[in-house]
Parts: structure tokens; sequence; C-alpha cells
């Protein structure tokens, strides 16, 4: 069973720059975890699109987790410290 990683970032995965999150995410899934990265805004067509090998980007987390059958994340990883709630 893969590990997976939720990321709740403050950037969206296809801006222009290629920032720390996207960066540590890309790694993760690299070396095997299964990245999903919610971003606020609707970027894709699709509910979760599969940007890169195991990173799926979503802006409904509940769907991705649905249709990835993925368990409870292992991770959940938070860019900006004020996301806390």
């Amino acid at each position: 069973m893969h590990k997976v990683i939720v990321c709740a970032p403050a950037a969206s995965w296809k801006q222009s720059l290629f920032q720390r999150p996207q960066q540590l995410m890309r790694q993760f899934a690299r070396n095997g975890w299964v990245v999903i990265y919610c971003e606020l805004i609707k970027n894709y067509k699709e509910n979760v699109v599969e940007v890169e090998p195991n990173v799926f980007v979503t802006s409904d987390y509940r769907l991705a987790k649905e249709e990835l059958r993925s368990p409870q994340p292992d991770v959940l990883y938070a860019s900006w410290p004020k996301m806390h709630h």
C-alpha cells in the first residue's frame, strides 16, 4: 500500500513559479508516495487530474479520495501556517 500525502498549498500547481510546495510534492511522488494536491480554485475541467506520476491535483479532496480509493492520509502538509483551524 502506498503512503498518501495531502498537500493544502497556498499556490496553484500550474502557476508560473514552481515553488517549494510543488518541488516537495514532486519528490514525495518520485519516492513512491501518492500526492493529493488540493487547490482552493478549480483549475482543471476534471475533478481529479494526474499532472505527474503519483501527483493528483484537485479542488475537492472528498472526490479525489473516492476516485483514487485512497485510505486516510499519512501526512497532511500545509504550506502556509495560517491554514490551520
